[in-house]
């Protein structure tokens, strides 16, 4: 789905119980990319 999508997904593990997830949107109509970021952290 990402691939049709032109989405690109990154995810970032660390040594506690948390990680990020990195989406990268490329838009044809801006020369800037989309990027969203989201940071989850465990008990």
């Amino acid at each position: 789905m990402a691939l049709e999508r032109n989405l690109y997904v990154e995810m970032i593990e660390f040594d506690d119980p948390s990680n990020i997830l990195v989406v990268i949107s490329e838009n044809y109509t801006s020369s800037e990319p989309y990027v969203f970021e989201f940071l989850n952290k465990y008990p």
